[in-house]
C-alpha cells in the first residue's frame, strides 16, 4: 500500500500526523487533547466535567443553533462522529467519505473550536452520562476494573461514586 506521511506543528504547539493513502475511499480522523477528568479543578468531586463536555462537542456551535442541525448536517452523506474521555484525554473521531473530507473537517474544527454549551444541551447530556454510568453498573468487568484500579493505588472512583458527585458539576 502507497502512503504519505508527514507532521503538522500548529502555531499553539499542537502536533498531528497526517498520512495519506492516495487509493484510500475513505477519510478517518482523531483529534486527542490532554484535557479528561483529572484536569477539572477539584477533580475528585467534579469527575464526570470532562465526559459532559465531551458528550456536547457535537452540540449547538457557532454555525448551528442545536445539536440536532448540526448532526443532520454531518451526517447527510453517511458521515460518522464519535468521541471518548479518559482521566487523562478527550478524542473526537470522524470517518466519511473522500469526496468530502475537507467539509467534515470544517464541520469537526467548528464544533471542537466554537461550541456554544447550551443549557438545554447540557441538561441533556447530563443525563445521557448519568444513564451510560448506571448502565456500566450492570457490567461486572466494568465494575471489577474501576475497583482494581483503585486497589492499586490509582487515584480514581468507582461507576457508583462517580454517580454520586454528579449534582456537583
Amino acid at each position: 500500500m502507497e502512503y504519505e506521511a508527514s507532521e503538522i506543528v500548529l502555531k499553539g504547539g499542537a502536533r498531528g500526523l497526517v498520512i495519506n493513502i492516495p487509493s484510500a475511499t475513505i477519510m478517518s480522523s482523531q483529534f486527542h487533547f490532554h484535557a479528561g477528568s483529572r484536569f477539572v479543578e477539584d477533580y475528585r468531586t467534579k469527575w464526570e466535567t470532562a465526559h459532559i463536555m465531551e458528550h456536547m462537542a457535537f452540540g449547538a456551535n457557532n454555525g448551528y443553533k442545536t445539536a440536532q442541525e448540526y448532526d443532520t448536517v454531518f451526517t447527510q452523506n453517511g458521515a460518522y462522529f464519535n468521541a471518548y474521555t479518559s482521566d487523562t484525554a478527550m478524542c473526537y473521531i470522524a470517518e466519511c467519505a473522500d469526496f468530502e473530507w475537507d467539509r467534515i473537517l470544517e464541520l469537526q474544527r467548528s464544533a471542537i473550536c466554537e461550541p456554544l454549551f447550551k443549557r438545554a444541551e447540557f441538561d441533556g447530556e447530563y443525563g445521557n452520562v448519568k444513564s451510560e454510568l448506571t448502565g456500566y453498573l450492570s457490567q461486572p468487568e466494568r465494575v471489577l476494573w474501576s475497583k482494581m484500579s483503585q486497589e492499586i493505588g490509582e487515584d480514581s472512583l468507582t461507576y457508583a461514586e462517580r454517580l454520586t458527585i454528579m449534582p456537583n458539576i
